[in-house]
């Protein structure tokens, strides 16, 4: 029993945040675009992520990637980390925007080539019968070059299934573990899988050239009927059920395809993670600065006060600040939001420092004996409003916190 409750525990402290939590904390991010997401968290490195991105042949122009570490729920800013965990999403979206998609899975290819070797055995058996009954009454003819030639393609046919299977069940491994090494691994598979193919459709021109060949031999040197008998017997041939891919092989060229999107991954990633971090800064920055704003219009109002509390240098570095902070607020780019972050960090150090010299400043005098009387002049007044203006902000920033979290 303690062994039970102690497996249990152990498991609530691995479990993560669950699939809707994570696109709810990435939804702020991807606005409404249509974003796609891995259906599992993905481990890279030493931790898991749910991703979120804008698919790679989507017709939204924008490009973002969005990771939330799975563990703590806790998006993920750094740049380097974001490109490694985008590099891994693209190819996962590789696999699942274009080869699936194309009906180049493992689970369609295996079969159908494992269902085209089992032909072409039979074809070679049928091919040898040919050979056996046309070799006796026309030995001038010869099925050499075109018994070599299908040997080979059901060598390569078969090397390809093989292929396939394994590809298949390395498409099992990734989908029970979820980890960036199995996905490479399989995206591995899938473009050897595309070359064996490749190759495979070669040596089926070769075999079908040569039974051209022999077909046009036959037609000239065998007298009729049997010409036509042989003819039609060798065209039986051709078919090893693998009609439909070749003809999409040969249209797609997916190895060609595969390239290209290769050649496209850096930019992509470059620009996914660009794009996060412009979304980032933009409404980081705005935030903080709908909260910030309203302090610094406490002490704007409060200046005279707070002279004479010993803070016209610290006032006046903050004006310095928040000027270069509305600077840059004006350039509504990536640029400007970026230094709007760099600046606004800054300015709260100064509004906390003024603030608590501040309440220091006007805190009230001890409480009086009996037959004295408390003389509130003027200036505790002001800062008197000053506090009640600062106690509003704090009210202010402790609800807009709350609506942010509530947004994220």
């Amino acid at each position: 029993m303690k062994r039970l409750l102690f497996v249990l525990l152990a498991a609530c402290l691995v479990a993560g945040i669950s699939s809707d939590e994570a696109a709810q904390k990435a939804s702020a991010y991807l606005l409404d675009e249509p974003a796609t997401s891995l259906s599992s968290p993905l481990e890279v490195g030493v931790a898991s992520y749910w991703v979120f991105y804008n698919p790679i042949y989507s017709s939204s122009a924008a490009k973002i990637i969005v990771a939330v570490e799975d563990e703590s729920g806790d998006l993920v800013y750094d740049a380097e980390k974001l490109s490694s965990i985008a590099a891994e999403a693209y190819d996962y979206s590789v696999i699942e925007e274009y080869l699936k998609a194309q009906g180049y899975s493992f689970a369609q290819l295996s079969p159908a080539l494992n269902s085209a070797v089992l032909t072409l055995q039979k074809n070679q058996a049928s091919l040898y019968e040919i050979e056996s009954k046309t070799i006796t009454a026309y030995p001038d003819i010869s099925f050499e070059e075109l018994s070599s030639s299908l040997e080979e393609l059901l060598e390569q046919t078969d090397e390809t299934a093989i292929l396939a299977s394994e590809g298949e069940a390395q498409q099992r491994i990734f989908e029970s573990d979820y980890t960036s090494s199995s996905l490479d691994q399989l995206y591995r598979y899938y473009g050897s899988e595309m070359d064996a193919l490749g190759t495979l459709f070669d040596a089926y021109d070769s075999f079908s050239n040569e039974l051209t060949e022999l077909q046009s031999r036959v037609y000239s040197t065998v007298p009729d009927p049997d010409n036509k008998n042989l003819y039609e017997a060798l065209d039986a041939l051709r078919d090893v059920g693998l009609t439909q891919l070749y003809s999409k092989f040969r249209s797609s060229n997916p190895r060609s395809t595969l390239s290209v999107l290769q050649g496209r991954k850096e930019n992509w990633v470059k620009d996914s993670v660009a794009s996060f971090t412009y979304r980032r800064n933009r409404i980081d920055s705005t935030a903080l600065y709908s909260v910030e704003i309203q302090r610094f219009n406490v002490v704007e109002a409060s200046k005279t006060v707070l002279y004479e509390c010993g803070l016209k240098e610290e006032v006046k570095e903050l004006e310095v600040i928040w000027s270069d902070v509305e600077y840059y607020k004006q350039k509504n780019n990536e640029f400007g939001y970026a230094k709007m972050n760099e600046l606004l960090p800054q300015a709260t150090e100064k509004l906390d420092y003024i603030y608590s010299k501040q309440a220091k400043c006007t805190a009230p005098p001890a409480v009086p004996s009996d037959d004295e009387e408390l003389d509130l002049t003027p200036l505790a007044y002001v800062f008197a409003l000053a506090l009640l203006g600062y106690a509003a902000y704090k009210y202010y920033e402790k609800k807009q916190l709350e609506k942010m979290m509530e947004e994220s």
